[in-house]
């Protein structure tokens, strides 16, 4: 049972260490940022109903990332850029 305890510490210390950790939160974050993208990219088109539906998929996809409300920030100006003021305020709350 120790062996295998501190084979799995190994394991993780390797991992974080190694860069490979890095590496993981930046595909994460290049996700968010290109969800994001394409749901300003709808919202420029006025397709505002699929920018709406995107917004909630990128909310439950993303919950937990520092970025969210960064990204959900940008979004919500995108929409008052457009007059889609109901569509910004619930995003700010």
């Amino acid at each position: 049972m120790t062996a295998r305890i501190l084979f799995t510490s190994f394991v993780l210390f390797s991992f974080v260490f190694s860069g490979m950790a890095e590496v993981c939160l930046a595909d994460v974050s290049a996700e968010l940022e290109q969800a994001k993208s394409n749901i300003i990219s709808l919202i420029q088109k006025n397709n505002f109903a699929e920018a709406r539906a995107q917004t909630q998929n990128l909310i439950a996809d993303f919950n937990a990332h520092l970025d969210l409300a960064w990204e959900l920030y940008w979004i919500a100006r995108e929409f008052e850029w457009r007059l889609e003021l109901e569509d910004a305020n619930n995003i700010y709350q």
